[in-house]
């Protein structure tokens, strides 16, 4: 199980993810589930739902696609290169079962964001989730609180606030958030887990006192 979290921003893309992964055998460990990658004159952020080894191919193949010196890496090309890939692995694998997320950045355009289904890519926008994200707590959550004129650092606290409930109350799904964002500028940052655990803390502490103003008004 796994949560992932993308989300369009008015000063860039916020994406986040638990850590839980599950090997064949049922044994459970922790991953990073966040790839960035610092390309030469674009940048892109990737982040899946499925199998791990599948997107570290994909980070690598793009990788040695865009960063050549002949290749002129705007977002068209990033897509193009991406959608190729995808595809050979798609015929390579047969199902893919995986599902990604990408926010990429060519100089002198804005960041975007994709979403791959495990059929095709295409542009997404809003706020978008894959593994049990899609379901009906983060869809609550997500339609209540999001608004695309959000900012980056407001993003931020929402996909904290979204994971971690993910983490208590929807069964296996553990660890993190980590998060990643990709700004207008094509700087790509991370929230470090201390930063994170004091945002939870501080949600936690005043959350139960704002529910029971809005169920029991006095």
């Amino acid at each position: 199980m796994t949560i992932v979290i993308g989300m369009l921003c008015s000063d860039g893309i916020v994406l986040a993810a638990d850590r839980q992964l599950t090997r064949t055998d049922g044994h459970k460990y922790e991953e990073q589930k966040i790839f960035p990658i610092d390309g030469r004159d674009w940048k892109a952020v990737l982040t899946y739902a499925g199998d791990p080894g599948f997107v570290r191919e994909v980070q690598q193949r793009l990788v040695d696609s865009l960063n050549k010196e002949e290749v002129k890496a705007d977002s068209g090309a990033i897509h193009d290169s991406l959608e190729e890939i995808l595809n050979s692995m798609g015929r390579q694998y047969g199902d893919v079962g995986t599902e990604l997320l990408v926010a990429a950045w060519a100089s002198r355009e804005r960041a975007q964001l994709w979403k791959f289904d495990g059929r095709s890519i295409h542009q997404a926008y809003g706020f978008n989730c894959l593994g049990v994200g899609d379901s009906s707590l983060i869809a609550y959550l997500s339609k209540s609180l999001y608004d695309p004129a959000l900012t980056i650092q407001q993003a931020i606290r929402l996909a904290v606030y979204c994971v971690s409930k993910a983490n208590e109350f929807i069964d296996k799904c553990e660890g993190g958030p980590d998060i990643a964002t990709l700004n207008q500028e094509g700087t790509i940052g991370a929230v470090g887990q201390h930063q994170v655990r004091e945002m939870r803390a501080g949600m936690e502490e005043v959350e139960q006192a704002a529910l029971t103003r809005i169920v029991f008004p006095s």
